[in-house]
């Protein structure tokens, strides 16, 4: 047996459960209408939210690093690998 991409679940998980709770997705929804390339900004404001209260640090290192290595998204729908900031550049 090994373990292999090994990520932070624990924090990530609890932070979307009270990014839900809080009715934060419905509120930033209503707040936030889609970007002129079809940019969903509330998809993008909660991993940059977590992120700040899980391991603050720079937008860079969140990209670079904390993105791939935490289980954000997994628990986000979308593809593992593949950032929210750098999708399709």
């Amino acid at each position: 047996m090994r373990l292999e991409h090994p990520r932070q679940w624990g924090a990530c998980c609890l932070g979307c459960e009270l990014w839900q709770q809080l009715g934060l997705d419905a509120f930033w929804l209503e707040k936030l209408p889609p970007g002129r390339q079809g940019a969903r900004w509330d998809q993008i404001l909660q991993p940059l939210v977590l992120y700040r209260l899980i391991d603050p640090g720079s937008e860079w290192r969140l990209h670079r690093h904390w993105f791939d290595h935490s289980a954000l998204a997994d628990l986000l729908g979308r593809a593992a690998g593949i950032c929210f900031l750098c999708e399709g550049r």
